[in-house]
């Protein structure tokens, strides 16, 4: 199950496989949004008061992950991490079953598992970071370290928060072709 929460100047998903907290961070507006949905689902379900609060929940993140690209692409891969059919470790990639086959334009289509790219209470944590079809096979190419090394050339507020609309590393750094 994935919630997301209020965590200051961001909204944080959080999912859990395996006793272990997987996070993405996204847009402040994105736990309003949500809040809201969930105060509205709740009215709707007032009638079904025999059903559990996490059915409703669920189906609260699971229409807003169809939503927003990034926590499609979260919620896909802790489904798929939770039937055992995605490892979780550091600098994994994972690429969406569902986005990739669909992908004609410059969508994000997967994402990294990296250290919390920022200090806060999820340290103990993963942080989920999507990526691009370019970004992704350049990790296959030449490993996932080296990816992970050109999120240097953001700030880590610019990669830490999850916007289907960031730069990508490979072809586009501040509106340049990028020769990596």
């Amino acid at each position: 199950m994935m919630i997301i929460e209020d965590s200051g100047i961001y909204s944080t998903a959080v999912g859990e496989v395996g006793g272990l907290k997987i996070i993405m961070n996204l847009p402040k507006e994105a736990y309003e949004e949500y809040g809201e949905l969930k105060e509205n689902e709740a009215e709707e379900n007032k009638l079904d008061e025999h059903k559990p609060e996490e059915d409703v929940l669920g189906r609260t993140v699971a229409f807003e992950a169809l939503k927003y690209t990034p926590l499609r692409l979260f919620s896909e891969m802790l489904d798929l991490a939770g039937k055992g059919e995605f490892d979780i470790y550091e600098g994994n990639v994972f690429v969406s079953r569902k986005i990739g086959e669909e992908n004609k334009s410059k969508e994000l289509c997967g994402g990294i598992l990296v250290k919390p790219l920022i200090s806060g209470k999820h340290d103990d944590s993963l942080q989920f970071i999507p990526l691009y079809k370019e970004e992704i096979s350049f990790a296959e190419r030449l490993g996932s370290r080296k990816l992970r090394n050109m999120f240097k050339h953001f700030a880590p507020e610019e990669i830490n928060e999850a916007r289907p609309d960031r730069y990508n590393i490979i072809t586009d750094i501040d509106g340049r072709r990028n020769c990596f």
